[in-house]
């Protein structure tokens, strides 16, 4: 039985039944442990039936609000990629209409009901019921999105919170007049006749990106340029231009990339840091186009290299990380030799600050990533040596252990470093990174040194990363000593809800995990209280 094979029989035979009872209580009522459960249940069921044991439990107002959030959030998670693992659409399209009732009860806690509103723009993807035109492409939960934003009363998080879903509907269902609601929001904050406020408007911005695509260029050039343009607003126009770098003309593509890079020079840091990393990205679709003549690329990327070298310390960890973004698919140096010698001048610059030991620790851990992002091999063994050293300092070290599993080369040496800073008494940061990396780099062989660090006691975020390594390994062999982990009454609380988590990822058949469509371009600064704990979820 191969490996595929053998990890769907432990997903159907093993995982989901141990997790059907953590979900509904059998092996305990901590709330952590239900909530994850609840989470990992959808990952991995294949059986309707369990949809309706989640919306029961995200409804049950006599349950504590963490397990109702972790149900009403799990729903989404019911998506699956494959059509051949997809639900049916009249199943999906009747689980919408109950999460509509979950979003419209004004009774339950507000972070259920926005958690039920994400779950319908992750869902926004999946089948619709067939025959139906006004379920089509999402037409009727768009239409039912659309309407409760434009209510009087509206809640400002729960608008956030449908507006993030409206945009992760397909863009075909979306009407002309929506999108002109959309586009006068992101232009002024306004959605009817009613003033929405700065962070909708933010919000806004990336929804029109998302569903208009370079046809809402303007509005966000406009907004970047515009002096008097609030933080929030600004940054969001800024990032929009991002996903639609490849969509746009090139002399469009040009225009921002000048503008963006006086931002990256005289905007404060956080701004500059969001203009940096759209650079790095209009540079990436600008030597991706055949069409561009790349007239302000070159220049762009010296500019990035100068002010990663030499530029404000704030913002020098973000050029460094634009750098790698450009670079992240190395062009082929005989169509485009203009490029080729770009990313050498470029990454010669990351690689000298890397290697200065007595540098800006912040400014080298990006340095380390940003060639880690463009796949630099040449620097793979400074960086395992990196990783590998007790005496430099630890923010280098983790993220040098980053930028190797980024990289996805699995040499010997690699992956002892790697290993070596797992199972030594590194800092919680070289850990939680060396886990990680051995995750994206398939390392079997590390995973009893990562069930182990789900068991110790270490701090959640170390221990939520062993999570992560573990799901990136997609081992069978992770199955049994996880559910023995989640069953084990005497192990603690904490352990057996990341064991549980870590379970749902180890068997979740999606290569990508559903719920990071949800953080796909949103603006990390003006994030509601329901958004930010969904994006932090496993």
């Amino acid at each position: 039985m191969d490996a595929a094979r053998q990890l769907a029989v432990a997903r159907s035979r093993v995982a989901v039944p141990v997790l059907r009872d953590a979900a509904t209580g059998r092996l305990g009522d901590d709330p952590d442990l239900r909530s994850s459960a609840c989470l990992a249940l959808a990952k991995a069921t294949d059986d309707p039936a369990d949809g309706a044991l989640l919306l029961a439990i995200a409804r049950d107002d006599k349950l504590p609000t963490m397990v109702r959030e972790g149900a009403a959030l799990a729903l989404g998670c019911l998506r699956r990629t494959e059509p051949a693992a997809r639900f049916d659409g009249v199943f999906l399209d009747r689980l919408r209409g109950q999460l509509f009732e979950v979003l419209d009860d004004a009774k339950a806690p507000r972070r259920v009901r926005c958690f039920a509103a994400l779950s319908l723009g992750v869902l926004g993807d999946q089948p619709c019921r067939d025959g139906e035109p006004f379920a089509k492409d999402g037409r009727a939960t768009t239409h039912g999105l659309w309407v409760r934003l434009r209510d009087d009363d509206v809640d400002p998080e729960l608008a956030v919170a449908m507006l993030q879903a409206l945009s992760l509907q397909p863009p075909a269902g979306v009407p002309g007049a929506v999108r002109d609601g959309l586009r006068a929001c992101a232009a002024t904050g306004r959605v009817g006749r009613h003033d929405r406020g700065v962070t909708l408007q933010a919000h806004a911005l990336v929804a029109l990106a998302r569903l208009s695509g370079a046809e809402a260029s303007g509005v966000s050039l406009a907004l970047a340029r515009g002096a008097r343009e609030r933080p929030e607003v600004r940054r969001s126009a800024i990032l929009a231009l991002g996903p639609m770098a490849p969509s746009l003309p090139p002399a469009s593509r040009a225009a921002a990339i000048s503008d963006l890079l006086a931002h990256v020079r005289r905007s404060e840091p956080d701004t500059a840091g969001f203009a940096a990393i759209a650079v790095g990205r209009l540079v990436a679709a600008s030597y991706a186009d055949p069409t561009d003549p790349r007239r302000t690329t070159s220049a762009a990327v010296g500019a990035l290299a100068d002010i990663a070298e030499r530029g404000n310390g704030s913002v020098r960890p973000f050029a460094a990380l634009a750098i790698g973004l450009a670079f992240r698919s190395p062009p082929d140096a005989s169509a485009c030799p203009v490029a080729e010698k770009d990313r050498a001048d470029a990454l010669a610059v990351l690689r000298s600050i890397v290697e200065q030991d007595r540098g800006d620790p912040e400014v080298r851990a990006a340095a380390a990533v940003g060639l880690g992002l463009a796949r630099d091999e040449s620097v793979v063994a400074v960086l395992g040596r990196l990783a590998a050293r007790n005496d430099a300092d630890d923010t280098v070290r983790a993220y040098a252990c980053a930028a190797l599993g980024l990289m996805q080369v699995r040499t010997p040496s690699v992956l002892g470093a790697l290993r070596a800073a797992l199972a030594r008494r590194s800092a919680d940061a070289v850990r939680r990174e060396a886990g990680r990396a051995l995750g994206l780099l398939r390392d079997t062989e590390s995973l009893p040194l990562l069930v182990a660090e789900i068991r110790a006691d270490l701090p959640d975020t170390t221990r939520a990363r062993a999570a992560v390594a573990l799901g990136g390994l997609r081992d069978v062999r992770a199955v049994d000593p996880l559910v023995a982990l989640v069953t084990d009454r005497k192990a603690s609380e904490l352990a057996r809800a990341v064991a549980v988590a870590a379970l749902g990822l180890v068997v979740d058949p999606e290569r990508i995990r559903s719920l990071s469509r949800l953080g796909t371009d949103v603006n990390y600064l003006a994030l509601t209280d329901a958004l930010a704990e969904a994006l932090s979820i496993l």
